[in-house]
């Protein structure tokens, strides 16, 4: 049902709940102001309520904490294109990826990020989060089940073939995917500890 069906449905309308009257009328703007005949709002139809100012990728992972792992000579390297186009009027998608800024070392630390825009970006991440814990694979394309990982965000979970972990946070406020690649930790085992320390203090900042 869009908005403009649902303003005609409320517009006159007069509607009993526990007792109170509460009285509809249609405005000029997609509103429609809702009365009790003492008090009266104005209330927006069809529209996701907005959730406050999002943070981008390299806002939630600082180079303080690209540090820790990389040492004090981290920083801000040259992203991949993987997000262009990927942002919708309900979620922002950015990318940060950290180096150590030295040619000699592969070593980084590489965080994708879907902010919610609003309710509406909330419900997406969430879906999001539930498609790709579903559907994840290993390297070569064959489906396999990820490990949970509990005492990280709301949710989350480690698929060992890529090594990166999938956070859900404040009730899909943000939805993760952080990847700690260093050569002193090249095993799934290793590096898990390193990346759910890293998320960690990702989601202490939010």
């Amino acid at each position: 049902m869009n908005t403009k069906t649902i303003l005609a449905l409320l517009a006159g309308a007069v509607i009993v709940v526990g007792g109170l009257v509460f009285y509809f009328s249609q405005n000029g703007d997609n509103t429609v102001t809702v009365s009790d005949g003492t008090k009266s709002a104005n209330v927006k139809v069809g529209e996701a309520t907005e959730t406050g100012t999002t943070k981008s990728a390299c806002e939630l992972l600082t180079v303080e904490i690209a540090q820790g792992q990389l040492g004090t000579g981290a920083q801000v390297a040259d992203s991949p294109s993987a997000t262009v186009g990927a942002s919708t009027d309900d979620v922002a998608v950015t990318n940060c990826l950290y180096d150590t800024g030295s040619e000699d070392s592969s070593d980084t630390v590489d965080l994708l990020a879907r902010a919610a825009k609003n309710s509406d970006g909330q419900s997406s991440n969430i879906s999001f989060f539930e498609s790709t814990k579903n559907e994840a694979t290993d390297t070569d394309g064959n489906a396999i089940v990820p490990e949970s990982v509990s005492g990280v965000g709301d949710k989350a979970y480690w698929n060992p073939s890529f090594r990166q972990l999938v956070v859900l946070v404040d009730n899909g406020q943000y939805w993760l995917n952080l990847n700690v690649s260093l050569a002193s930790a090249p095993t799934a085992e290793q590096r898990q500890p390193l990346t759910i320390q890293t998320a960690q203090q990702i989601i202490a900042g939010i």
